[in-house]
């Protein structure tokens, strides 16, 4: 996944790009200092990611994401002020890192990245059973699409950021849910697992 970096301080430059260069399926393809730079980059040769700060100098993060097209990449704001969330969701961010962040935590911005392909596995999570074969999953990269109840357990919370997609279903019928997601997309894809 082709990531840009923008910030206007060069040590919070360097902590994204060390955490990017832990994960495999990440390439550091730019870095800027300041907005109208990035925008000129995100417009010339669109990345998939990009890491952005909210306050540039004399433009914002929030400029920056209103400027690109309908089109833009996925926008994660990274900044030490957290009075702007609602408004860099407003603009389409998929997540919100508040520094200072670990690297935990940077992974889980990670898995809310939205994936193109389709899930290679498909759970039905009424089992807290099923919990660390879901968890084990998700750490190892495999896409997971869950069908929940209608009353996800504690348990399951920390699994909804990461999975794929959600299906809610209400006691039995969630795994009749399960069966027939997942034969749309065996159907659909022709080589994909379930588990129920």
């Amino acid at each position: 996944m082709k990531v840009f970096i923008v910030d206007d301080e060069a040590a919070a430059r360097r902590i994204l790009r060390d955490c990017a260069e832990k994960e495999p399926d990440l390439d550091v393809a730019g870095e800027f200092d300041n907005a109208d730079d990035a925008i000129e980059a995100i417009r010339r040769a669109p990345p998939d990611l990009v890491f952005l700060d909210i306050a540039l100098g004399a433009r914002s993060g929030i400029d920056v994401a209103r400027a690109l097209d309908t089109d833009a990449p996925e926008i994660v704001f990274v900044t030490a002020y957290d009075r702007y969330a609602i408004e860099a969701f407003d603009v389409g961010a998929i997540d919100y890192l508040l520094k200072p962040f670990d690297e935990t935590r940077f992974r889980e911005t990670l898995a809310a990245v939205p994936k193109d392909e389709a899930p290679a596995v498909v759970l039905a999570l009424d089992d807290d059973a099923l919990v660390p074969v879901a968890e084990t999953m998700l750490n190892e990269g495999i896409a997971i699409e869950a069908v929940l109840p209608s009353s996800p357990r504690p348990a399951l919370a920390g699994l909804l950021r990461r999975a794929w997609r959600i299906h809610v279903a209400t006691g039995p019928t969630a795994r009749a849910a399960l069966a027939e997601r997942a034969r749309e997309i065996v159907t659909a894809e022709g080589d994909v697992h379930a588990l129920a």
